[in-house]
């Protein structure tokens, strides 16, 4: 198993994500585990790129953030909420890994995308 260290996982997943320019609107909620997570960006705190929210459901995104921090960003935080609702006490270690990881696979392989798009508009 060949190890990463999280400075390089972090440089390599800004890396594929800048290749690309074309961005969605970012959607105000969405469901997890039949719960309607709500996503808003803010720039009432600078010192994060985002926040976790359990008592309002909400995932908190830095506005001032690019476009591709964002993105990366919601990854971790959705992470963080599928920790808190499912209660399994992951470390925030395992919680950026995870998401970096997810993030670069996805974003770095657009027929995953595809077929997953494919599959939901069938299903």
């Amino acid at each position: 198993m060949v190890k990463l260290g999280t400075a390089r996982i972090k440089k390599l997943a800004l890396e594929w994500v800048s290749k690309y320019t074309t961005y969605m609107e970012l959607p105000s909620s969405f469901e997890l585990l039949g719960i309607t997570i709500h996503i808003n960006l803010t720039d009432e705190r600078q010192d994060v790129w985002g926040e976790w929210d359990s008592e309002s459901r909400t995932i908190l995104i830095n506005s001032k953030a690019t476009k591709e921090n964002q993105c990366i960003t919601f990854m971790h935080e959705l992470i963080h909420a599928i920790d808190d609702l499912l209660g399994l006490d992951l470390e925030h270690r395992d919680v950026y890994a995870v998401s970096q990881v997810l993030w670069a696979v996805l974003r770095n392989n657009p027929s995953i995308n595809a077929w997953i798009n494919t599959t939901l508009s069938k299903c």
